[in-house]
């Protein structure tokens, strides 16, 4: 995992971990007793996606949950808990990814005396549409084609 961090909510701690491409995994059983499942476990059966559940490798592994499957138990818990839940998702946890290093990074890019913003996230790089189309010509007209040796 990238980074780990602790939110209290509603008197309960809630560890949240981030790995390296940026994916949130919540603590389980925190999460569970946040939205009224009597059995964290049960709650993981019967409606979370096995992909997004995590086990860690401590002498007890503590199961984490993806942010997928948060919202799938939120669903499946009482309307006023699961608003509780989400509010403290968008104005805690999500908020505090928005000053977290690995946030999309804007760069300038200046090729054939055209400026062009690039935006690097999750070691990608990424081009606007309309840039593109700018650089490398419309729909109209035929890209030229790479020259292959044969």
């Amino acid at each position: 995992m990238n980074y780990a961090r602790s939110f209290q909510v509603e008197g309960r701690q809630v560890d949240v971990r981030a790995s390296a491409d940026g994916r949130l995994w919540f603590c389980a059983d925190a999460i569970c007793a946040l939205l009224c499942f009597p059995d964290s476990q049960a709650a993981l059966l019967h409606h979370c996606k096995p992909s997004g559940i995590l086990f860690g490798s401590e002498a007890s592994p503590q199961a984490m949950i993806d942010l997928r499957n948060v919202l799938q138990l939120s669903h499946h818990s009482p309307p006023n808990r699961a608003a509780r839940v989400y509010d403290w998702l968008c104005h805690s946890v999500l908020a505090s990814q928005l000053g977290h290093p690995g946030k999309p990074q804007r760069h300038q890019l200046t090729t054939n005396d055209q400026q062009l913003q690039v935006l690097r996230w999750q070691d990608s790089w990424w081009l606007e549409m309309q840039d593109a189309v700018e650089l490398f010509g419309s729909g109209h007209q035929p890209l030229p084609r790479p020259v292959h040796p044969e």
